[in-house]
C-alpha cells in the first residue's frame, strides 16, 4: 500500500471517529439538560447509553434510501409476487451486500499483488460502495419484476374478464367462475386469482379477496375490473354485463 492510502484510510477514519464522539457528546449532553424536566434519571454509562442508542438508529433505518423503507419493500414484494415477508427481503439485501463487499476486497486484495504499486483508493472507495450497492440491486430488481408482472396482468385482463363473463353467464357462482378461470388462463393474474378463491374457500370474504388482487399490482385496469366485480356483486347487478362493459 502506498502512503498515500496509508494516509488517507487513517484521515478517514480519524474523521468517523471524531465525528461519532462529537455527535455522541451532543446526544449526551441533550440527554442531561431533558431528563431533569421529564423525571428521568441519567443513567451512570451515558455514553453506551448514546452509542446503544446510535447503534440502534442505524439499524432501524438501515440504508433507508437505497436500500427503501419497509413499506416499500412489503410493497414491491406484494406487487412481485415474492413470498418472502420484509425480515427475508431485508436478509437478502444484507447476504447481497456482505457478498459484493467481500468480491470487491478480494478484487483489491488482488490488485495489490499484482500491481504494488498501483494506488489503493479506488478499491477503497469500491469497497465502501459495494455495500450499500449491493442492498440497492435486490430492491431495483424488486421493482423491474414487479413492474413487469404488473404488465403481464394487464395483458391478461380481457381475457380473464371474457372468460369470467362467459362462465357467469353460464350460470356459475363467482367464485367457481373465478376458480375456472384461474385455472385456465394461469400466469400471474390467474395465480392471483387462485389464491383469492383458495382465501375465500377458509371464510375470507370474496369483497376482501378481490382488493387483495387489486392492491397486488398498480394496475389500474386490474384495481377497477375487481372493485366493479366487488360492487356488483354486492349491489345484485347482472355480473355478465358488468364484465362485458369492463
Amino acid at each position: 500500500m502506498s502512503v498515500s492510502a496509508t494516509l488517507f484510510a487513517l484521515a478517514l477514519c480519524l474523521g468517523v471517529v471524531l465525528l461519532s464522539s462529537w455527535a455522541m457528546s451532543r446526544r449526551r449532553r441533550e440527554w442531561r439538560v431533558i431528563a431533569p424536566h421529564v423525571g428521568a434519571i441519567v443513567p451512570k454509562g451515558s455514553v453506551d447509553v448514546a452509542l446503544e442508542r446510535t447503534i440502534t438508529w442505524l439499524v432501524e433505518h438501515r440504508w433507508t434510501m437505497p436500500w427503501g423503507s419497509d413499506s416499500e419493500m412489503a410493497e414491491l414484494g406484494r406487487r412481485a409476487g415474492v413470498s418472502l415477508d420484509v425480515t427475508g427481503l431485508r436478509l437478502r439485501q444484507l447476504r447481497i451486500g456482505v457478498l459484493s463487499s467481500t468480491g470487491v476486497a478480494v478484487w483489491g486484495i488482488l490488485r495489490a499483488l499484482t500491481h504494488p504499486g498501483a494506488s489503493m483508493i479506488p478499491s477503497f472507495a469500491m469497497f465502501v460502495a459495494a455495500y450499500p450497492l449491493g442492498g440497492w440491486s435486490v430492491r431495483e430488481n424488486l421493482a423491474r419484476r414487479a413492474t413487469a408482472r404488473g404488465r403481464a396482468m394487464e395483458m391478461q385482463l380481457p381475457t380473464v374478464l371474457d372468460l369470467l363473463a362467459f362462465a357467469v353467464a353460464a350460470g356459475e357462482s363467482v367464485p367457481a367462475a373465478l376458480r375456472r378461470v384461474a385455472a385456465t388462463v394461469g400466469g400471474p393474474l390467474g395465480a392471483q386469482l387462485d389464491r383469492a378463491v383458495r382465501d375465500v374457500a377458509t371464510g375470507v370474504p370474496l369483497a376482501q379477496a378481490l382488493r387483495a388482487v387489486a392492491a397486488s399490482t398498480r394496475s389500474q385496469g386490474v384495481g377497477r375490473a375487481m372493485r366493479a366485480i366487488e360492487v356488483a356483486v354486492n349491489r345484485g347487478t347482472p355480473l355478465a354485463d358488468v364484465l362485458r362493459a369492463q
